[in-house]
């Protein structure tokens, strides 16, 4: 699953966001999950965990930001049609993308660092 923001069409991303004041971890993936894809968040695991701090520099605002993010791998249990796309409830789009395809996409590169680790555990379910 992949979602593009509707300034950023082009660049592809893992759904996620921030923890919201109150949230657990879990909470805010769910949260994340239906702004960022639209549909029921049916779905086993997480079975698989990548966390990654980094540092970004926000020209627009002229400050530094540390970013801890942590990424999940789930398995979907819906239906899932590759290829298929539809317009997010925030205006952007969301996707299934073949792995295989994954390669070739220009997605966002700090989201990029998690896939190695993440498909790593595809063996193993």
């Amino acid at each position: 699953m992949l979602s593009a923001e509707a300034c950023a069409p082009d660049v592809p991303e893992l759904p996620g966001g921030g923890i919201e004041d109150g949230e657990t971890l879990d909470e805010a993936t769910k949260r994340e999950w239906a702004e960022e894809v639209g549909i029921a968040f049916d779905v086993k695991g997480p079975f698989q965990r990548f966390q990654h701090v980094r540092g970004f520099y926000a020209d627009d605002r002229n400050e530094f930001w540390i970013y801890d993010q942590t990424f999940r791998l789930y398995h979907f249990l819906g239906q899932v049609k590759i290829g298929q796309k539809w317009l997010n409830p925030e205006g952007g789009t969301a996707g299934w993308e073949a792995i295989a395809t994954l390669p070739r996409l220009l997605i966002n590169r700090a989201h990029w660092c998690a896939i190695p680790t993440l498909l790593s555990s595809l063996t193993q379910l």
